[in-house]
């Protein structure tokens, strides 16, 4: 697979896992994102992601705080 294509996967599975608003740490999106095949993802990488996006960290209906992305960034539905 072309890397542009595996980047645009990794994209697509980190903002569907972010709209899940169950990932309390950055650990936890690594451990989700090797379960899907991502095998060359850390922590760092999902810190840079979460920048980039603009993912905060918000209580969630259980009132745990997770990562989410922002209204407008969501995965359209």
């Amino acid at each position: 697979m072309r890397s542009s294509a595996k980047q645009e996967e990794l994209v697509k599975a980190f903002k569907a896992l972010l709209k899940e608003e169950k990932f309390s740490s950055q650990g936890e999106i690594v451990a989700a994102l090797h379960e899907q095949g991502f095998d060359n993802i850390n922590q760092s990488k999902v810190s840079r992601m979460l920048t980039k996006f603009g993912a905060v960290r918000t209580r969630n209906a259980k009132m745990e705080m997770v990562y989410c992305l922002p209204a407008e960034l969501g995965v359209p539905t």
